[in-house]
């Protein structure tokens, strides 16, 4: 039988610290996400001793024992939800809010993880923008609830002894799925999904169904080796270790440890552990928008994030005081009636639920910012024109018989629809690399994406269209200013063409998103499209810039490109020599940017006007 364990308590505490620290950015806690693995063996410990026991019992219920979970998850998470919702709503832009209502009802409905597992990396940049990322661990927790019982229930009924074998089996299955998911480079697999996390959570049902009996001193030892080995994954491992897969061995083999020697110190048990383990839950739910609002409002100094985590715990305390107890202590007065407890828990829940889908269904309340004209349907059209029709060789249906050759990641997607909308006819093949390497293929951004950049830049290389090419442009965002490689990258294209290339600077790109820009002004009070221009001046990308000006005198310095290569600035074209650049058009209040750095249609057609005022050569 499952009883309170002041051990187990506190190793909450431990796991709940560790991920709370790690998510600001404490110094020493670069191995903090570990906590979230040391909670799963925590949570395999308790629901597998709660169903075996019962069962054993013969008193065993799904109905109860899914309300029970019910009644210790939903409502806190319902609380948050609901508060996140009524806090974006007075500065998220529409297309956020709407992506924030879809991801409060997949919080709602236990399947955040799937729906994060399709949209980001847990450990990318963008990851720190989404307000509710944290919910895919209690997704993954959930679904795991969902399905032990029942798979406990069957193989009890059958043979109540074959139950440690079956749990053995799962876990063997499941590491070694989270194994390959990491070591196949698909490692959202591995983090988000219920198959390849399952075994983190079975080894905690095998401690308790494998209680073997220790000398009390040599217990006491394993409790303190477990300790320094949680410790020591919290404050060694980092985000760029493969993760989950062996590495997560090492925290999750000494949490299990550390819950089978059942010892109990003063590490674990004293008063200050002890109260931070029962409000564990609440401060993992509130920490991580506190996170994601000071990232948002650019509040990210020691100060700031000492400030963040201080909140976070004392917003846990209050949830855990006035949300988990009150609602505990009122859900338990229907014990005996299960359809109120039902109805009750279904309250709970439609709030936030109901309001969430609404926003999701209706484009975020749209009306709340007068310049946030682009809906997610918008910029869905437009997404798909970069990463559907310009994944395509043929991204465009050709219109005479000049041979093009257009070179470059997405961002040469917007040179190909700046040329064609402003009436270049040909035959245009598109060549696309990659975001992860800079010089068109050639240098990689980051030393991590080294090995990703040679076969990415030998197939846009060694491209037969090249041989045929009247004429080649090559044009991406300029993410990594390398001008030695780039000589070697246009040495090596025009090996491979007779065609003159023509180059194309960086454009002017942003630090925030087109739409989150018009917010911040609106806030400003700068209301008028004129205001909105010149305030979106405080988000330019300067490095864009500088990257321009070098670009300028590399090719005047090295003048053995001057017969075959053609330099054109897109900041002159686009900006002019004060770099007045345009977020929205004075014309019809629309938006050039449907993002940070992305044109939108409309902003491809008024560059590409411009390009052709200025160089009306290349539409001949």
């Amino acid at each position: 039988m499952i009883t309170f364990r002041k051990d187990i308590n506190g190793l909450r505490a431990l796991a709940v610290i560790s991920v709370v620290l790690y998510h600001f950015d404490t110094p020493f806690f670069s191995g903090g996400f570990s906590g979230v693995d040391i909670f799963f063996v925590i949570s395999g410990f308790l629901m597998t001793g709660i169903i075996q026991s019962r069962l054993e019992a013969n008193n065993f219920s799904f109905i109860k024992f899914y309300l029970d979970r019910a009644k210790r998850i939903i409502p806190a998470l319902s609380c948050t939800c609901l508060l996140v919702f009524i806090s974006c709503w007075f500065f998220l832009t529409p297309t956020d809010f709407e992506t924030l209502g879809r991801h409060i009802y997949s919080s709602l409905l236990f399947i955040s993880n799937i729906i994060y597992f399709k949209e980001i990396n847990y450990f990318d940049a963008s990851a720190s923008q989404k307000w509710l990322l944290h919910t895919w661990s209690l997704s993954v927790e959930w679904q795991f609830y969902m399905l032990l019982p029942l798979l406990m229930f069957i193989v009890y009924k059958i043979n109540r002894k074959a139950i440690n074998s079956i749990l053995q089996f799962v876990f063997i299955v499941s590491l070694t799925l989270s194994v390959y998911f990491v070591e196949s480079n698909k490692a959202s697999e591995a983090f988000y999904l219920l198959p390849a996390r399952a075994w983190e959570m079975v080894i905690g049902g095998l401690v308790y169904l494998n209680q073997i009996k220790i000398n009390r001193r040599y217990l006491a030892i394993l409790h303190y080796i477990s300790i320094f080995t949680m410790v020591a994954a919290i404050v060694c491992l980092d985000k760029n270790d493969q993760w989950p897969g062996l590495l997560a061995l090492i925290p999750v083999s000494a949490a299990a440890v550390f819950i089978a020697s059942g010892h109990d110190s003063w590490i674990s048990s004293n008063p200050v552990a002890q109260f931070i383990g029962k409000i564990s839950y609440s401060v993992y739910l509130f920490h991580w928008p506190v996170v994601v609002a000071l990232n948002y409002f650019g509040l990210t100094d020691s100060s700031m994030r000492f400030a963040g985590i201080i909140l976070s715990f004392i917003l846990g305390a209050i949830s855990y005081n006035l949300i988990e107890n009150q609602t505990k202590r009122v859900l338990n007065q229907y014990r005996q009636q299960t359809y109120k407890e039902i109805i009750a828990i279904i309250l709970i829940l439609l709030i936030p639920f109901g309001v969430s889908a609404f926003s999701s269904q209706n484009g975020g309340f749209a009306s709340r910012f007068p310049y946030a004209l682009l809906t997610s349907e918008d910029i869905a059209k437009e997404r798909a024109r970069y990463w559907v029709d310009g994944d395509k060789e043929k991204p465009v249906p050709a219109n005479g018989p000049r041979k093009i050759v257009i070179i470059g990641n997405s961002h040469g997607v917007d040179l190909t629809y700046a040329l064609t909308e402003n009436g270049l006819k040909g035959d245009i093949t598109y060549l696309r690399t990659t975001s992860y390497c800079s010089n068109f293929g050639f240098t990689p951004n980051y030393p991590q994406y080294k090995d990703k950049c040679p076969p990415v830049f030998h197939k846009a290389v060694n491209n037969k269209a090249l041989n045929d090419a009247d004429v080649v442009f090559m044009h991406d965002d300029w993410a990594k200013e390398d001008l030695l490689n780039l000589s070697k990258s246009l040495n090596e294209y025009l090996s491979k063409t007779k065609a003159h290339i023509y180059v194309i600077g960086p454009k002017m790109t942003y630090t925030k998103s087109a739409i989150d820009i018009v917010a911040n002004s609106m806030d400003e009070k700068k209301t008028t499209v004129e205001m909105v221009n010149e305030y979106s001046k405080n988000y330019y990308s300067k490095p864009k810039i500088k990257i321009d000006k070098d670009l300028k005198t590399f090719f005047s310095e090295h003048k053995e490109y001057a017969s075959r290569v053609t330099y054109i600035s897109a900041l002159d074209i686009q900006c002019g020599n004060n770099y007045d650049c345009k977020l929205l058009s004075e014309h019809n209040k629309s938006f050039y940017y449907f993002d940070a750095g992305h044109f939108t249609l409309n902003g491809s057609i008024n560059f590409g006007s411009m390009l052709k005022s200025a160089h009306p050569e290349l539409f001949l």
